[in-house]
C-alpha cells in the first residue's frame, strides 16, 4: 500500500532547556525527545533500554572534556523516547548555559552519537538537532528575508520578515519546519515565489513566540500541516516564586503524550512491505476476510473487509491510473453521475474533467489548464443538477463554471476574494432540489449559497477559522438532503456540521483522532460528504482511509474498509453503489451495496459442489427450486445419472427401470432415454493446498470455507483446463534493489538471466534465473550519457544476449553487448525529431533472425525498420486508426515468419502485418472493451514458438491470449495493470505496474471455456437461508439440461413444463396428486391433454 504524501518520512530531535542565566538557584533541566533505530534506519523494538547521555565542551570526544553524565533506563515506543536530562543527575551549578555545549549519546554499550548542533543560549528554550542515526536535517538560522533552499530542512527566524518557499514543483515531497524564535511584537510571513498557494492561501502568518509551522510539497501544491503552538516558559513565568522547579518538571508532557501526535513506522512509506509480511501472522482473520491460496501451501490475505450492521459490501469494479494520458489521473480529487450513469472526474493535477461511461469506459474530457472559459487550474469540486448540467470548483482560478450536457461552456460565477460572491479556493459544490447552488469557499472558512443564475443568496460561517458550532476550518465537502438539511465536512476540525434548510446550526457528527487505531466515529480530515435517499450519512474520512457511515440521525453505523481505499478524498452514492475517490492511487473504485442483484456467466460451466464441471450447471447436492423450472427449447432435457424416482413428495415416486442417461421430451411426443452417464465429481475430503486463486473465507473463529477471492463464494478458473500457473514473483514498489517504479519490459537471456527495465528508476535490473537481484545497468538516476537513461522502456535480447534498450524519453535505443557494455545507439543525439533515423519517444524494440532492428514511435506513431548493423532501412505507419496506421504504438514483437506484430495502445487493437510491412489483419474492435477480443490501452504483444499471440490488456488487468489465427483462446486475469510481458521457454514473464515480476507457467492445455466453482455450502438465489445445495426463490431458465446425481424434488404444482405452460402445443410432465399417476400431456385448445404414461 502506498504511504499516503501528508506523513512524515522521518522524526527530528528536539531539545527544551528550563532554567535561567539570572536564576542560578533554579536547578537547570534539559527536555529531550529522540528517535531510536537501527543500522538500518528503522525503529527499534519497543522496550526499555540501558542509555547514558553526557555533556561535552566540544564536538570531538577524542578531544573535549566531558562536563556531566547520567545514565537511564529509557522507555522507548515505536523508536520515540523522552527524557529529562538532570533530573537523575543534576547539572553542575558552574555549566554557563548561555554558551554552546556538545550531547552525547549511547545505547548500553553502543558508540557514542555526536550531535552536531549545539546547545543554544538559555533565553532561546527550544532548538532541534542533527543525530546520524535518524537521517539528520539541516539547520538554517536568519533574521532578514529569505528564500529557503532546497537543502533547509529546519529555519529558525528572528525579526519581521517574509521567508519565501521554493516552487513545490522543484521540491516534491519536501517538507519544511519553519520556527519562530523571537516575541509577538514581530511577525514571520510565509508565501511562495510565484504565486503558488498554501492550502489555498497566498501566505501564512506566524505570531507567536516559537510558534512551529509544518509545510509540505506533494510535488505540485504547497500543503500546510499546521502551526504547532510549543510557547516556552518565560523568564517572568521561570521566576515566579509559585511555580517551583518541580512543577516545571512534573511530568505533564509525558513521552506519551508527544508519541500521540507523533509519525509511526506504520504509517511510513516501505517499498518491502509485501502482502505476505502483511500476512506473516494472519491467526483467525476478519470475519469475510480471505487467504488467498499460492496453490502451494501458503497463503496471503488478500480481497477487502468490510465493517457493517447489515449484509455485506461488494467490490464492482475500479478504475484510472496516474498519468496525463485520457482515463489517467494527477490525483483525482471529487467525482459525480448524471440521470445516466456517467461518471464525472474532476482530475485535478491535469486541470480537467474526465467523463466515463457507467461502467468506467473513457468517454472525453471537458476544459484545459488555463484561466479562460472552459479552462481550469486545479479544479477540486464538482456537481450536476436535475437537468444534467454540470458544475465546476474551479479551485485556483477562484470561481464555479457551468457547462451543459454536452459539456460545452455556459456560464460562470465568482472571482478571487473575501467579500459576498468572493471566494478562495473553493473545493466543493452541490446543487438541491430548488437549483440553488451550495458552495464550499474553503480558505474563507464559509460556505455561500447562490440562486440558480449564480446570484449571491447568504452565506453560513464567519468568514475566518474557528471550531465554534456554526464555524469552519477550511471545509472542504458539502451536500443537501431531500430535505433540504446541509451537511459541511469541517475538515480542519476534524467533524461534519449539520444546518437546517434555512443555515441555522443543527448538530455535528464525530471529533478529532489521527491516530491510526482511530475510533469509529472519529474523524482524521474528513473531506467529502454524500447522503443517500434515505437519509445515510456517508463521510470520506482522508487519513484514516476508510468511509464511515452513520444514520440520518448521525448515530454511526458501520465503516467501508479496503486494501483498495488508501486516501479517500470523495465519496457517491448512485443507483445502490457506493463510488469512492481514491486521490494519491488515482483511481475510482466502485462498490455494490447490499441488495438484490443479478449474476451472469456468460461462458464456462458452473459447480456447486464440485470444482470440474462437465455442464453449465452442475450440482453436487440437491436442488430446490421454489417457482418454475422453464426449458427454454425443444431440445432441453432433463436428465439424471442413475434415475432411482422423480418425486413431488416423499410418498409418490417414478420408477425408470435402468434408466442410466438423459431423459428427453420434445414437441413431437417421443421420448428417449439414452445410454451412458455423467458422474459429478466429489469434494476432496482434505482441501490440500487449494488451486491457485482460490480463497479461505475466515468465519472469524479460525476456520476457514474455501471460496472465491473477491465474492466469497466463486472460484473462477478463466479459459483453460489446465491453466496458467503463477510459478513464482519478485519484487516491490521503490528504488531499492530488487525494487521498481514502473517495471515497462523484461527479457531472458540465454542462461535465463531476468532483465527489468525499471523505468522511473532509470535503470535496467538484472536477476537470476530464479528472481534473485544480480546487478544493474544504469546509475539509477537521470541521465542521456552511455549506459545512462531516461524512463526506458522496451528491452530485447537477441541469439547473441545482445541488449537493445528503448530508451524513451532519450529519444534513442541504446545497444549493449552480451557483458553489458556499450556497444552503439539508434537515432540521434539532440533530442527527438521526425526525420527519418531519429526518434521520438521510442517505446519498444525487436530483432529478426538476420539481425534486423524494428522500432516503435509513441511520438511519432510509426516503426523504423534498420538493419543489423544500425543503418536506417524504412519505415511502416502513419498516425491514424485505418488499416496500417497507429495511434500510440506501445510495443512490437515478430514470429518464425517474420510477421510484425504491433500493439495500437490508444486503437485499442493489435495489427498484424506481414514480414514485408504490409497490413494483413488486426485483433480487436479497435474501441475500448471489456469482453474477450477486446482491449482497454493493450501495453505489449508477444508470440511464442507455436504461433499463440499473447496480449498485455492493460486496463482490463488481464493477458488475453489468441490462436496462430487470431482466434480467442483464454485469459490470464491479474489483480494489477500487466506492463509487459516476455515468452520464454513455456514461461510468461509479466511486470505489473505495481513493481511486480510474475513468472508464470504456460498452461499445457487450453480451452475457452470459463468455470465457475463452489465447494462447500449452499447457494441461494432470491433466497438468504438455503437449504439446498442450489435453492432458487423464483422462476430458473436452462437453455441446455440438467444432469443430476440424487433425485429431483418436483414442488407442490406437480407438473413440469416445457415452455409456456398457456401455449397450445407445448408440453408437460403431470403427476397426479390424488393417484401418483404419471404422464406426459400436451396442450390442446387450451386443456392438458395425456399422450402417454408410465407406471411402476
Amino acid at each position: 500500500m502506498k504511504a499516503m504524501k501528508y506523513l512524515f518520512p522521518f522524526i527530528c530531535i528536539s531539545l527544551f532547556i528550563s532554567g535561567t542565566a539570572y536564576a542560578d538557584s533554579i536547578q537547570k533541566k534539559i527536555h529531550f525527545q529522540g528517535f531510536l533505530t537501527d543500522s538500518n534506519n528503522v525503529a527499534v523494538l519497543d522496550d526499555t533500554y540501558q542509555m547514558t547521555f553526557s555533556l561535552w565542551d566540544g564536538p570531538n570526544d577524542n578531544t573535549a572534556t566531558k562536563l556531566w553524565e547520567e545514565t537511564d533506563q529509557i522507555s522507548v515506543s515505536r523508536g520515540i523516547y523522552s527524557v529529562n536530562l538532570g533530573e537523575t543527575t543534576p547539572f553542575p551549578y558552574t555549566l554557563n548555559f548561555a554558551q554552546q555545549y556538545y550531547l552525547g549519546v549511547k545505547v548500553g554499550s553502543e558508540n557514542i552519537m555526536k550531535i552536531d548542533g549545539a546547545l543554544i543560549p538559555i533565553v532561546s528554550t527550544w532548538h532541534a538537532f542533527r543525530a546520524d542515526t535518524v537521517g539528520g536535517r539541516n539547520i538554517k538560522s536568519v533574521s532578514q528575508h529569505y528564500s529557503i533552499e532546497k537543502t533547509d530542512d529546519i529555519v529558525l527566524v528572528t525579526g519581521d520578515i517574509t521567508i519565501t518557499l521554493p516552487s513545490a514543483v522543484n521540491v516534491p515531497e519536501k517538507w519544511y519546519s519553519i520556527k519562530k524564535m523571537d516575541d509577538e511584537t514581530t511577525t514571520v510571513t510565509v508565501a511562495t515565489s510565484n504565486g503558488e498557494q498554501i492550502n489555498d492561501a497566498t501566505s501564512i502568518t506566524i505570531n507567536k513566540k516559537f510558534n512551529d509551522l509544518s509545510i509540505i510539497s506533494n510535488g505540485l501544491q504547497w500543503y500546510s500541516l499546521g502551526i504547532s503552538d510549543i510557547s516556552g516558559i518565560t523568564t517572568t513565568q521561570i521566576l515566579d516564586s509559585a511555580i517551583t522547579s518541580d512543577k516545571i518538571a512534573d511530568g505533564t508532557i509525558s513521552g506519551s503524550d508527544i508519541q500521540d501526535s507523533a509519525v509511526d513506522r506504520s504509517q511510513l512509506a516501505n517499498g518491502s512491505v509485501i502482502p505476505s509480511k502483511l500476512a506473516g501472522s494472519p491467526e483467525n482473520g476478519t470475519s469475510g476476510q480471505t487467504l488467498i491460496s499460492k496453490g502451494d501451501g501458503t497463503f496471503d490475505w488478500g480481497g477487502f473487509v468490510t465493517t457493517q450492521g447489515s449484509d455485506s459490501i461488494s467490490l464492482d469494479y475500479s478504475f484510472g491510473s496516474g498519468g496525463n494520458e485520457i482515463g489517467m489521473f494527477n490525483e483525482p480529487f471529487n467525482m459525480a453521475l448524471d440521470s445516466s450513469g456517467n461518471i464525472y472526474v474532476v482530475d485535478f493535477g491535469n486541470h480537467r474533467v474526465q467523463v466515463f461511461t457507467s461502467s468506467g469506459d473513457y468517454s472525453y474530457s471537458i476544459g484545459s489548464a488555463g484561466s479562460g472559459q472552459g479552462e481550469f487550474s486545479l479544479p477540486k469540486g464538482i456537481a450536476i443538477d436535475s437537468n444534467d448540467r454540470i458544475y465546476v470548483a474551479d479551485s485556483n482560478n477562484h470561481r464555479v463554471q457551468i457547462f451543459n450536457t454536452s459539456g460545452e461552456y455556459i456560464d460562470s460565477f465568482g472571482s478571487s476574494g473575501s467579500g459576498q460572491g468572493q471566494m478562495k479556493g473553493p473545493s466543493d459544490l452541490t446543487v438541491d432540489n430548488n437549483g440553488m447552488i451550495y458552495v464550499a469557499d474553503t480558505s474563507n472558512h464559509r460556505i455561500q449559497v447562490f440562486t440558480s443564475s449564480g446570484d449571491y443568496s447568504y452565506s453560513i460561517g464567519t468568514g475566518s477559522s474557528g471550531s465554534d458550532p456554526g464555524q469552519f476550518n477550511n471545509p472542504s465537502g458539502i451536500e443537501v438532503d431531500t430535505k433540504g438539511n446541509i451537511y459541511v465536512t469541517d475538515t480542519y476540525n476534524h467533524r461534519v456540521q449539520v444546518f437546517t434548510s434555512s443555515g441555522d446550526y443543527s448538530y455535528s457528527i464525530g471529533s478529532a483522532n489521527n491516530s491510526p487505531s482511530a475510533d469509529t466515529g472519529e474523524f482524521n480530515q474528513p473531506y467529502d460528504i454524500d447522503v443517500d435517499s434515505n437519509g445515510c450519512i456517508y463521510v470520506a474520512d482522508l487519513i484514516n482511509a476508510r468511509i464511515q457511515v452513520f444514520t440520518s440521525s448521525g448515530v454511526y453505523d458501520y465503516s467501508l474498509t479496503s486494501d483498495l481505499i488508501e486516501s479517500p478524498v470523495s465519496v457517491q452514492i448512485h443507483n445502490n453503489k457506493i463510488y469512492v475517490v481514491d486521490i494519491f492511487t488515482n483511481r475510482i473504485i466502485v462498490y455494490r451495496m447490499p441488495g438484490s442483484a443479478t449474476y451472469t456467466v456468460d461462458t464456462g460451466n458452473v459447480g456447486i459442489g464440485t470444482t470440474s464441471p462437465t455442464e453449465k450447471l452442475e450440482v453436487d447436492g440437491n436442488v430446490k427450486i421454489t417457482n418454475d423450472l422453464i426449458l427454454a427449447n425443444g431440445t432441453s432435457s432433463v436428465s439424471q445419472t442413475i434415475l432411482k424416482a422423480m418425486t413431488q413428495s416423499e410418498a409418490r415416486t417414478i420408477t425408470l427401470p435402468d434408466a442410466s442417461g438423459v431423459v428427453v421430451v420434445t414437441d413431437d411426443g417421443n421420448i428417449t432415454i439414452s445410454d451412458g452417464s455423467i458422474t459429478a465429481s466429489k469434494l476432496a475430503n482434505n482441501p490440500g493446498n487449494g488451486t491457485s486463486g482460490q480463497a479461505l473465507i475466515s468465519k472469524g473463529d479460525g476456520t476457514f470455507d474455501w471460496g472465491d477471492a473477491g465474492s466469497g463464494a466463486f472460484t473462477t478458473s478463466e479459459g483453460t483446463a489446465s491453466g496458467a500457473s503463477l510459478d513464482y514473483s519478485f519484487g516491490s514498489e521503490g528504488s531499492g534493489i530488487g525494487q521498481f517504479d514502473d517495471p515497462l519490459g523484461t527479457a531472458v537471456d540465454s542462461n535465463g538471466n531476468i532483465y527489468v527495465t525499471d523505468s522511473e528508476n532509470h535503470r535496467i535490473q538484472v536477476f537470476t534465473a530464479s528472481g534473485d537481484y544480480s546487478y544493474s545497468i544504469g546509475a539509477g538516476d537521470l541521465g542521456n550519457g552511455q549506459k545512462e537513461f531516461d524512463s526506458p522502456s522496451g528491452i530485447v535480447i537477441d541469439s547473441n544476449d545482445n541488449i537493445y534498450i528503448a530508451d524513451t524519453f532519450n529519444h534513442r535505443i541504446q545497444v549493449l553487448n552480451a557483458s553489458g557494455d556499450f556497444s552503439y545507439s539508434l537515432g540521434g543525439s539532440s533530442g527527438s525529431g521526425t526525420d527519418p533515423g531519429l526518434f521520438d519517444r521510442p517505446r519498444g524494440v525487436a530483432v529478426d533472425s538476420n539481425g534486423n532492428i524494428y522500432v516503435v514511435e509513441q511520438g511519432n506513431h510509426r516503426i523504423q525498420v534498420f538493419t543489423a548493423q544500425g543503418n536506417y532501412s524504412y519505415s511502416i505507419g502513419t498516425s491514424g486508426s485505418g488499416p496500417g496506421q497507429f495511434d500510440t504504438p506501445f510495443n512490437i514483437a515478430l514470429d518464425n515468419s517474420g510477421n510484425i506484430y504491433v500493439s495500437d495502445k490508444n486503437n485499442h487493437r493489435i495489427q498484424v502485418l506481414t514480414a514485408q510491412g504490409n497490413f494483413s489483419y488486426s485483433i480487436g474492435t479497435g474501441t475500448q472493451g471489456s469482453g474477450t477480443g477486446q482491449f482497454h490501452y493493450p501495453y505489449d504483444v508477444d508470440v511464442d514458438s507455436s504461433g499463440q499471440i499473447y496480449i498485455a490488456d492493460s486496463a482490463n488487468h488481464r493477458i488475453q491470449v489468441f490462436t496462430a489465427s487470431g482466434a480467442y483462446d483464454y485469459s490470464i486475469n491479474l489483480q494489477h495493470k500487466p506492463n509487459s510481458f516476455n515468452i520464454y521457454n513455456n514461461k510468461i514473464y509479466i511486470t505489473d505496474n505495481f513493481g511486480h515480476i510474475l513468472i508464470y507457467n504456460k498452461p499445457t492445455s487450453t480451452s475457452t471455456s470459463t468455470t465457475h466453482t463452489v465447494e462447500t455450502g449452499n447457494v441461494g438465489i432470491g433466497t438468504s437461508s438455503p437449504s439446498e445445495k442450489l435453492e432458487v426463490d423464483g422462476n430458473v431458465k436452462i437453455s441446455g439440461s440438467i444432469d443430476s446425481g440424487g433425485d429431483i424434488k418436483l414442488p407442490d404444482t406437480n407438473a413440469i413444463y416445457f415452455g409456456d405452460s398457456n401455449t397450445d402445443g407445448k408440453w408437460r410432465l403431470y403427476i397426479d396428486p390424488e393417484t401418483n399417476h404419471f404422464s406426459v400431456q400436451q396442450r390442446v385448445g387450451g386443456t392438458w391433454v395425456e399422450k402417454f404414461s408410465v407406471t411402476d
